[in-house]
Order: structure tokens, then sequence, then C-alpha cells
């Protein structure tokens, strides 16, 4: 029986979050011995999740004081161990250890969310130094797999890694029981915004820099010239809440313009709004477009670098304008709405289908 560890700092969050939780499943329904490791529970439920997962919790704040901790692990579990790592500092620090305890046994590989320039541009120092690292310490990564073909592709030509063990596997965020289950849901709070005549503009995403919602907040107060029939509810936390709030204030918007936190159903929120809306400027591979084409929703979505106009065929699937640019997000949101959505074919969802996804994570990792 396969002996597989995957380590997220927490349980609470974004797509890789998701992703980490998913892959746990559906590798736990497989009969796999599958360990999850966190430092957070974030309120996290995890009576949610497949009764045959082993949960580690560190019980840290931060990774830098998960360390010891994660070596008494390994060190002790090392025989035939698999691990999947999750975002770029605990990659880091799996590459690093790897090479520190010449831990050969170990079969160590890393996940790759975003495309690495992008994240290195856009971060602090504190970031720049974490892919810097990782950068130099990755070759003790078995293999490394990608969410999108495009942040394969950087890897390859900006930093120069090695092909050969280099994979694009897309995440699995297609549960069909789960989200079929979930989107049914009574969401009584879009409910009595549908009972007014409003339609309903959703986003959902991490309230941070990369998911620019300031161009979204601007691109919504040029709507509310041209129309007095739609609402923005924004979904996810994040560092900016307090600079987001001030601009919807700002720009008179605070009846219109609703932020809802994080939320554990997003299913019912995405099934019940009349447009889905992604305004970043650099993604991996978004898992809300995936999300939103399987809920057969309308989407319009920046054509930033990333993984946003693969998951939408270029186009076929959903709308793509520019970054940064206002009036083009205006238009495009108001053509959407009074029109109709796209024809999905049903097939090419299965790329993002868990059960496909846990078929090809299989194939890498456990690749000799």
């Amino acid at each position: 029986m396969k002996k597989i560890l995957i380590f997220i700092p927490n349980l609470q969050g974004g797509g890789a979050e998701k992703v980490a939780i998913n892959l746990s499943n559906i590798l736990a329904k497989d009969k796999c011995i599958v360990y999850l490791m966190y430092l957070k529970k974030n309120g996290f439920n995890i009576k949610n999740l497949n009764k045959n997962i082993n949960f580690i919790y560190l019980n840290k704040e931060r990774l830098l004081f998960a360390i010891f901790s994660i070596i008494d692990f390994l060190l002790k579990n090392k025989k035939n161990l698999n691990i999947i790592s999750f975002l770029n500092a605990p990659n880091f620090v799996f590459c690093f250890i790897k090479f520190l305890f010449r831990l050969k046994n170990i079969n160590l590989t890393i996940t790759i969310h975003n495309s690495m320039s992008d994240s290195y541009k856009n971060s602090n120092l504190k970031g720049k130094i974490i892919i810097y690292l990782l950068k130099h310490f990755n070759s003790f990564a078995d293999k490394i797999i990608c969410v999108s073909k495009y942040v394969k592709k950087d890897l390859i030509t900006n930093w120069k890694l090695n092909n050969k063990n280099i994979f694009t596997i897309y995440n699995p965020a297609i549960n069909k029981k789960e989200i079929k289950s979930l989107s049914k849901k009574k969401n009584l709070f879009l409910k009595k915004i549908k009972s007014n005549n409003l339609k309903i503009i959703l986003s959902v995403g991490r309230l941070t820099k990369q998911k620019n919602y300031e161009l979204l907040i601007n691109a919504f107060y040029e709507i509310k010239k041209v129309t007095h029939n739609t609402i923005l509810v924004i979904l996810g936390t994040g560092e900016l809440k307090e600079s987001l709030n001030e601009l919807v204030q700002k720009k008179g918007l605070k009846k219109n313009v609703i932020f809802m936190g994080f939320q554990k159903n997003p299913y019912n929120f995405i099934k019940h709004s009349d447009l889905i809306v992604l305004s970043s400027d650099w993604e991996g591979l978004p898992t809300i477009l995936i999300e939103a084409l399987y809920l057969k929703k309308k989407i319009v979505s920046t054509n930033c670098n990333g993984g946003c106009s693969e998951v939408l065929a270029n186009g076929k699937y959903g709308y793509l304008v520019p970054m940064n640019d206002v009036n083009r997000l205006k238009d495009k949101i108001l053509f959407a709405l009074n029109n109709k959505s796209k024809k999905i074919d049903r097939k090419y969802l299965y790329n993002f289908m868990d059960k496909f996804a846990l078929k090809k994570y299989k194939s890498v990792i456990f690749r000799n």
C-alpha cells in the first residue's frame, strides 16, 4: 500500500488548499495511506473529509516553527514515503530537508500553483528570497507538478529548470457529487437579492494584489452609471480587505458591493449568480473558472498571465478581456449579462475531474 504525505500550511484558503484537500480525499479513497499535515486549522471542519486520512496538526503559527516537527516525522517515516508539497515556502523546506539529511528513500513531488516569474515580480523581499532559494534547491525534488502549461513553460524558459521531471496536471477541481450536492443548498442571502430583481455579479478569491479587485470595483462603478439592477458579491478574505472597503466607500458603492468573506460552500453562490468575473493580474489555474464552467455560468475574465485562457479554451467558453482595462471589462460584463452563456462541451471538463487528476498524479508520483 502506497504511503503519501500531503503538506499544506492551512486547510482553509484558496485554490492550492482546495486541491490539497481534494487530492487527500481521492487518494484515501484509492486505498493509499494518506497523511495530511498542516500548521493551522483556521476553523476548518475535518469531519467532512475522508475518514481514512491521517491528520497531522502541527499547531504552529509559522512554517519556520514547524520545521523540527516535520523533520522528526520524515526521519521516523522515511521508508518508501511519497511527499506532495504545496506552495513555495513548503516546497523549499522539503527540498532543503531532503538535501540536508540525504533522504534518498523519500520520493518528493513539489507543486507549483502560479507562474514563478509573476510571483517573483510581485512578491515582497521575503517572497523573493523563498523563490530564489527554491530555484537553487528544486533539483532535490524528484518531480515538479505545474497546474497549467503556462506555469510549466515559465519554469523551463525563464528559470532554466530541467524539463525531464516537470509535468503539467490540471487541478482536481471538479468533484461531481460534492458540487451537485452543495450547489443545491438554499442560499437565502442571494434569494433575497434576486427578489429585488437584481442581477448578481460574483467574484471569488483572496483579497490580494494578485486578484486586482480594485480593477473590478472601478469597472463596477462604471457599470452602475449605465444600469442600477446589478450587485457585486465578493467571496474571500485577505490583507487588502480594509483598503478595498475604503475604495467601495469612496465610490459610493457601499450598498452595491458586498464582501462575504470566506464561504465553506461557494457553490450555491456560484449556482445562483448571473455572472462570474475574475479580474486577476496573474493566475496559475483558477479553480473558480473551472467550477463556474461545470455549473454552466457565464464568465468574464482578464486574459492575464497564467491558466485563464487555458481553462476558457482561448475564449471559447468565456469572455477574455485585456488586463487593467476598466472600460473593456465594464463593456464585456454588460454584454455578458445581457446575452446567453456560451455552450460548453461537457467532455472538455473531464480534464479537471478529480478522477482524471488522480490517474495523472499517481502516474507521476509513483514513476521511478
